[in-house]
């Protein structure tokens, strides 16, 4: 998932605050890291090692979010041969993780467009 933003003057710590919102209301755990201007988000699913990584980059009026949902290692299902011992319960659990994290993309999207048109009306009001 990759977002652009421009001309839109988007206070950055609010923006990241309203992420980290998004994620901690679903049942994840947020930490974040900021590097060479860009900021990290990584949300964990409680209990789990499944990662959500967001990546704010740019300037305030020229920004981009980038949403690694699926790590690449992951993109390509694996190969599973389902045993007499459960294996397909393994295959069928990772699929429904894929489907709960295609949903969470798609909602995740729909948020940040309007989490932006919110802080711009807002800051319009403030300044106005």
């Amino acid at each position: 998932m990759f977002a652009r933003y421009t001309s839109r003057c988007v206070d950055l710590d609010v923006f990241s605050f309203a992420i980290r919102s998004f994620f901690e209301k679903r049942g994840f755990d947020v930490e974040e890291h900021v590097e060479n201007g860009e900021r990290y988000l990584f949300a964990r699913l409680k209990r789990t090692s499944k990662t959500v990584e967001i990546i704010l980059a740019g300037r305030s009026e020229d920004l981009t979010v980038e949403g690694i949902f699926v790590p690449d290692k992951d993109r390509v299902p694996k190969q599973v041969i389902p045993s007499i011992f459960g294996g397909g319960i393994f295959m069928l659990h990772e699929l429904r993780w894929r489907e709960t994290l295609l949903k969470l993309e798609q909602d995740f999207s729909a948020y940040l467009d309007n989490l932006v048109t919110e802080l711009v009306r807002s800051d319009v009001r403030a300044r106005g």
